[in-house]
């Protein structure tokens, strides 16, 4: 295992055709660079194979953590997840077309993962920086969800930590269609203000 932490964000996908955790996690990613952390930073492209690909890679060289972000328009806050399921049950198609329904993230594997890491110890913390979050107990059944649950099980037996948050949009951003005064947002100096926050967390007790 190294010590890098890996700062994993999406690509657009469905309506979206700007995904605001791409800005947030670069930001993000230099601030943390520059307060001395080994950072490696990827956008993934919103779709199974990008994410088992990923996996791939990392069972070879784990990291020593894995932040990911993906975007939720449902509420303004920072979601802090849990839990992922073993579950794909797609409501739209990733950007190549895969659909799955109803079907295991990776047969064989537990019905859910728990993250150790998100817990409210990390929520109290970032509530202190200034910035709304709740715990959430469901990262849904889409991308970030099958994300989430390949991490948590591919990288728990081996040592490594993985934690996922989902983040609102950042003020400006709409899906197509949409009615820019309806979507929920937040300001990007408050995400990257809990992405970074999560961070040094998240590495902290991975390090112990």
């Amino acid at each position: 295992m190294n010590e890098k932490l890996l700062l994993l964000a999406f690509g657009p996908f469905g309506s979206w055709p700007v995904n605001s955790t791409e800005e947030v996690s670069a930001v993000a990613a230099v601030r943390l660079m520059g307060r001395g952390f080994d950072v490696e930073r990827r956008v993934l492209d919103t779709s199974l194979r990008a994410v088992r690909s990923l996996l791939d890679d990392l069972r070879t060289t784990p990291p020593l953590a894995v932040l990911a972000c993906g975007l939720s328009a449902k509420r303004g806050s920072v979601q802090i997840e849990r839990f992922a399921r073993n579950l794909a049950d797609f409501r739209i198609p990733d950007i190549e077309g895969m659909q799955p329904a109803g079907q295991p993230v990776i047969e064989g594997a537990p019905e859910r993962r728990c993250s150790e890491s998100a817990d409210e110890r990390l929520l109290q913390a970032i509530l202190d920086a200034g910035v709304v979050a709740t715990l959430s107990e469901d990262a849904g059944t889409y991308i970030c969800n099958a994300l989430y649950f390949s991490l948590l099980d591919a990288l728990t037996p081996l040592g490594s930590r993985a934690l996922f948050l989902h983040l609102p949009p950042l003020p400006g951003l709409s899906p197509v269609g949409g009615v820019l005064d309806s979507i929920v947002s937040m300001p990007l100096e408050q995400q990257v203000c809990a992405l970074v926050c999560a961070a040094e967390m998240l590495v902290a007790s991975a390090a112990q």
